[in-house]
């Protein structure tokens, strides 16, 4: 799956057309992790969370939110 069509589906999507208009959350701030190959394809962004997007195959994303990460940053 190539990054620009992950960047598509996710701002395509109603929750991150939410979370970005409500955090102000981009595409860019998320860290992209291919899960089958071990590989991190974008090291992303840390400024308003530890926000991850894992490939788990040519067709599923999982999308994950560290709260910790925001929680010290306060």
């Amino acid at each position: 799956m190539e990054i620009a069509e992950i960047k598509t589906r996710l701002e395509n999507s109603k929750d991150f057309k939410y979370w970005s208009k409500e955090v102000g959350i981009r595409f860019d701030d998320f860290k992209i992790i291919d899960v089958v190959n071990n590989k991190v394809l974008c090291g992303g962004s840390n400024k308003i969370g530890e926000y991850c997007i894992m490939i788990l195959d040519n067709d599923k994303l999982q999308v994950a939110y560290d709260l910790t990460v925001e929680r010290s940053k306060k």
